[in-house]
């Protein structure tokens, strides 16, 4: 009974694991710049949806009045993709390996919808749409330091 217990578990764990290698998600982060790269094998996953919460067909570019916030996205018959970039100001604050930013997405039209990506290297990108606005958070694993 233990046994087949821990078989299922691993089973689980295994594919979940597989599943966040699926995905397609870094993030580039530099103290003036965070750009976010996001790609499905698939229009109708989460980014297909999140553009249809946009009413954006299969294309969108977007940059928010102070210029702070970047979105590109774009879907085919095969995949979607979407890039965003961040630059410092009162909209996105930029840490150690993190983002976090707010825009009210002037001149979007915005249903409410939520998307997350983890990437099999940690990265993670999260986003959350409602009628005040866009909100993001992304960030970079730290990567180990060796020595010479």
């Amino acid at each position: 009974m233990k046994k087949s217990i821990l078989i299922l578990t691993l089973v689980t764990l295994l594919s979940s694991f597989s599943f966040a290698a699926a995905d397609s998600v870094a993030v580039f982060h530099r103290p003036d710049k965070v750009v976010v790269l996001v790609k499905e094998p698939t229009p109708q996953g989460r980014i297909g949806q999140f553009m249809d919460a946009l009413s954006a067909g299969n294309q969108i570019s977007w940059t928010s009045p102070g210029e702070s916030v970047r979105l590109n996205c774009g879907r085919s018959t095969a995949e979607a993709v979407c890039t965003f970039r961040f630059l410092p100001g009162p909209e996105v604050r930029i840490g150690d390996k993190e983002l976090a930013a707010f825009t009210s997405g002037e001149g979007l039209k915005k249903t409410p919808f939520e998307m997350a990506f983890i990437s099999s290297r940690e990265d993670q990108f999260f986003l959350k749409m409602d009628e005040r606005g866009l909100l993001f958070n992304a960030r970079k694993k730290s990567q180990g330091t060796t020595s010479p």
